[in-house]
């Protein structure tokens, strides 16, 4: 499978068959495998605070899960159900205003039952918040 047919394979999973993924508009930048990058526009409607225009906590945080997901679902073999057990953010600064965010994800398998992907999210260069370990 070449590069195009993969993220278009990936977009396809994880952001338009997924309800809220797609209502967020997410795309997926990259995705090979023990690695997956997701993108979210800036829009008015995700911003948290309309005095500022910085981006909810939440799209955030449903990129980053996604992100993470994805970047295990590239270690798979064959396509199988997998959820996220643990999920920490450390919030970092807020997301520029104005700004699309992306997330890149590492991941790694430590064992055959057990993957630990790492994701960040930010407008290059500085992140604004991370997901240091989600399984």
């Amino acid at each position: 499978m070449d590069k195009a047919e993969r993220l278009k394979l990936f977009q396809e999973w994880f952001c338009d068959t997924i309800p809220h993924n797609k209502a967020l508009g997410l795309k997926v930048v990259d995705a090979r495998k023990g690695f997956a990058s997701m993108r979210l526009e800036w829009r008015a409607e995700l911003v948290g605070n309309p005095v500022t225009g910085v981006l909810a906590g939440g799209p955030l945080t449903a990129m980053l899960d996604g992100c993470c997901g994805m970047s295990v679902a590239t270690m798979l073999t064959k396509p199988e159900p997998f959820a996220t057990l643990d999920l920490r953010i450390d919030y970092v600064r807020p997301a520029e205003p104005g700004k699309a965010v992306i997330a890149p994800s590492p991941s790694r398998a430590p064992s055959p039952t057990m993957a630990m992907p790492r994701t960040r999210s930010r407008p290059p260069p500085a992140p604004s918040c991370w997901a240091p370990r989600a399984r």
